[in-house]
């Protein structure tokens, strides 16, 4: 069977390596000049080390959509670079953990990875919301200038692994794909490790544009050492009051950033003049047309009423809703019964209509109701609380997409200028 031969030749559930994983608010641990506020964060730093990190992928993203990751990174006093290449296979929530690896190491194996190969370095990444099963594989390469693709792609041919080689991208063989990679960065990376409350930890930031996040993580063994060490971990960033609560990747971010540089959102919705469309908050698991928000998709909503006030975003009223139950519970959650107008015209055909309307003179237009769907359709996935920043053209004169944000992800971002 898979499943023995899969124990057989890799670790289980208690034994696989794991890397705990969560965001913090840069905005509360940073300095101004963007290094860590020791005191703030109470880490007894013992290295810092400076690394440039990169990326390769096509314009739409194409290795990162089918999970895959090519990174470069260059540390300090090293002529050589890291190339990596990862493919990430998220775990089924639904299923026990043991069980839920299990069937992630059997997928890997159906992919085409030879899982006794001792070149592939399984790992279990384990974020605020979701575990991920990592597979890597890694080669220190010279390279003179890694600011041309045309070196990397050279490099990409020679050492991508089978898995990599082999997998269909639709009309293109692999080669093809290689030909429209691009290098994506670099970014600027520092990494501060040390002993964080009896804790062997890392305090990672990476600064791109104008704009810098921070991840706090932790290496442990097997998922009972994990699930201890990340549990004291998030007990002391609440009793420190740095919990973020957020679901947040560094490449993802990173690569959205690199392929669409982007401003300070906050800075934008404060000038007032947008229609601000949201998806509402997160679910109880039901198929029930008229489910209820769990306790995290309340929350979500909650947060999202505090950020308008404590970013001093102006909105006119009444926020209109969705007549249906999860969208009105998210408006009037987030704004107050009181400000909350339920609008059919949010599940009706006369969506767009309602979308060109102007907000008053400094104002933004709030409209909570579903996944977005309307003549001008969005590349990106609306999910749980997304913002469609829409700018509108005025009746009859339709209006423009700008782009789709997660506000309580941005608002752990520190931007330069505020």
């Amino acid at each position: 069977m898979v499943y023995n031969y899969l124990r057989s030749v890799y670790m289980n559930y208690s034994e696989i390596p794991f890397e705990v994983k969560l965001p913090l608010d840069a905005n509360q641990v940073l300095t101004d000049e963007n290094q860590l506020q020791l005191d703030q964060l109470d880490m007894e730093i013992q290295e810092i080390e400076m690394i440039d990190i990169l990326f390769l992928d096509s314009p739409d993203l194409t290795l990162y959509q089918n999970g895959w990751i090519i990174r470069g990174r260059l540390k300090p006093n090293k002529d050589k670079w890291e190339l990596t290449f990862k493919y990430r296979i998220e775990l089924s929530q639904s299923e026990e953990p043991a069980i839920a690896l299990e069937q992630a190491l059997q997928a890997a194996a159906s992919s085409g990875f030879d899982l006794s190969d001792p070149n592939c370095e399984l790992e279990v990444e384990w974020s605020e919301e979701q575990k991920t099963l990592s597979l890597s594989y890694e080669v220190n390469i010279p390279i003179a200038s890694p600011d041309r693709s045309e070196a990397w792609k050279d490099l990409i041919m020679q050492h991508a692994p089978q898995p990599l080689r082999l997998k269909e991208w639709e009309r293109l063989d692999f080669s093809e794909l290689v030909n429209q990679l691009n290098v994506l960065g670099p970014i600027r990376a520092q990494k501060n490790k040390g002993n964080w409350h009896g804790l062997k930890t890392s305090v990672e930031s990476w600064y791109i544009t104008n704009g810098t996040i921070v991840e706090i993580s932790l290496k442990a063994k097997g998922g009972e050492d994990a699930r201890e060490k990340r549990e004291q971990m998030k007990q002391q960033l609440k009793d420190k009051k740095l919990m973020t609560g957020q679901s947040f990747s560094k490449t993802q971010w990173a690569l959205s950033r690199l392929i669409r540089p982007t401003q300070n959102p906050f800075s934008l919705l404060q000038t007032g003049g947008y229609n601000l469309y949201f998806r509402h908050a997160q679910l109880e698991n039901t198929s029930s047309e008229n489910a209820s928000l769990n306790e995290t998709g309340l929350e979500q909503a909650r947060k999202i009423g505090r950020l308008f006030v404590d970013r001093h975003i102006p909105i006119q009223t009444p926020v209109r809703s969705s007549p249906i139950n999860r969208a009105m519970q998210t408006a009037q959650n987030a704004f107050g019964e009181e400000q909350v107008q339920l609008d059919e015209r949010l599940i009706q055909p006369e969506l767009p209509k309602l979308l060109e309307s102007t907000p008053e003179v400094g104002k933004n237009q709030v409209f909570i109701a579903h996944r977005f769907t309307s003549d001008n359709p969005l590349t990106e996935r609306l999910d749980y609380m997304n913002m469609v920043l829409i700018k509108p053209l005025g009746a009859g004169s339709g209006y423009r997409l700008e782009q789709v944000y997660d506000l309580l992800a941005e608002s752990i971002i520190k931007y330069d200028h505020l």
